[in-house]
C-alpha cells in the first residue's frame, strides 16, 4: 500500500470515528453580523448531532476588553446560562446604543459533563 494512500485511510477513520462519537457541531446564525441598536436582532443556535438530556447552555456577550456579560432571555426575565438545550434555540437581543461601534463576540457555551464546545459569533452594533 502506498504511504499517502495508507495516511488518508487513517484520515477518514477518525473523521468517521468523531461523527460516530457524536461530535456535536455548533452552528449560529442571525440575519447579520451588524445588527442596528435598540431593534430586535434574532439569533438561532443548532446542535448537529442533537445533544443528550443533559446538555446545557449558556450566551454571553463579551466585549472588547475580554469581559463576559451574560445575556437574558427576550420574552421571560432570566439569563441564558446553564438552560436546559435540546439541539435548537432561538431568541432576541436588543442591543443598545453604547455597544455600537465596537467589536463585541457573541459567545456560545453548550456543556455536557465535564466536556464543552464553545462558538464564538462576531458582532459590531451600528446605531
Amino acid at each position: 500500500m502506498r504511504p499517502y494512500l495508507a495516511v488518508g485511510l487513517i484520515m477518514m477513520m477518525i473523521v468517521l470515528a468523531d461523527v460516530a462519537a457524536g461530535d456535536p457541531q455548533l452552528r449560529v446564525t442571525a440575519a447579520t453580523n451588524t445588527p442596528r441598536a435598540g431593534m430586535q436582532w434574532k439569533y438561532a443556535v443548532r446542535s448537529t448531532p442533537r445533544p443528550p438530556d443533559a446538555a446545557k447552555l449558556t450566551v454571553q456577550i463579551v466585549d472588547t476588553f475580554g469581559g463576559k456579560h451574560p445575556v437574558g432571555f427576550h420574552a421571560k426575565p432570566g439569563t441564558i446560562e446553564d438552560v436546559d438545550f435540546d439541539g435548537d434555540f432561538e431568541d432576541v437581543i436588543i442591543w443598545p446604543e453604547k455597544a455600537a461601534g465596537w467589536p463585541l463576540k457573541l459567545r456560545i457555551i453548550v456543556a455536557v459533563g465535564d466536556d464543552t464546545k464553545t462558538v464564538d459569533y462576531q458582532v459590531t452594533v451600528k446605531k
